[in-house]
């Protein structure tokens, strides 16, 4: 192994190589983290739920953030599966992608029975939108749709209200120094206590 992280080839500078290697380790673990969970979901049966949603990357690329739902030991499991390269956000492209991504990861798309996607348009369209692609292969996967988004949604737009902002500064204010005594050593208690007392 040191062998190999040190023997960068003619032409290829030190920092090039060092790059490689590290984008090598990172894809390494990549694929370990995903067998893990792949096998955890062929343990409980292969069934799993889907969800979707675009991002933009810090050099202005769109990407799939591609996450699985999954029972494991009676327990709802939510894992980050996959950030899939879009050449293009249309409705089919999208729902290809998630398709040749689940065949990639030998996850059998018959298996999966909800799929989830925020409210873009062409994520739910009942004709064309991604979640009526899907249903082609799999017509018993309904789509659902992200309530975490809605909630972040109405959170947001909740905030521009000064009542409510006003009121949440309230309650953190109130909070935190419950959280603090609570959940803190008696020395961590001390020290906050003496320190808010000074102001």
């Amino acid at each position: 192994m040191t062998e190999w992280a040190y023997s960068y080839r003619v032409g290829v500078s030190k920092h090039e190589h060092v790059c490689r290697i590290i984008s090598q380790c990172v894809e390494c673990m990549k694929q370990h983290v995903q067998s893990v969970i792949i096998q955890q979901i062929t343990d409980g049966g292969g069934f799993h739920g889907i969800q979707a949603d675009e991002v933009t990357d810090v050099s202005n690329c769109e990407q799939l953030g591609f996450v699985v739902r999954y029972i494991r030991n009676g327990q709802v499991v939510e894992r980050l599966l996959e950030y899939i390269k879009c050449q293009s956000c249309t409705n089919e492209k999208v729902s290809e992608a998630i398709i040749s991504t689940l065949q990639q990861l030998k996850l059998n798309p018959m298996l999966c029975p909800a799929q989830t996607y925020d409210g873009a348009g062409n994520m739910p369209g009942c004709n064309s939108g991604c979640a009526a692609q899907f249903q082609k292969i799999n017509p018993r996967a309904p789509y659902f749709h992200c309530a975490s988004h809605g909630l972040n949604l109405a959170l947001s737009h909740a905030s521009k209200v000064p009542e409510i902002r006003n009121m949440i500064c309230v309650l953190q204010c109130i909070t935190l120094p419950v959280c603090i005594l609570i959940n803190h050593t008696k020395k961590e208690r001390k020290s906050w206590l003496s320190m808010n007392a000074r102001h």
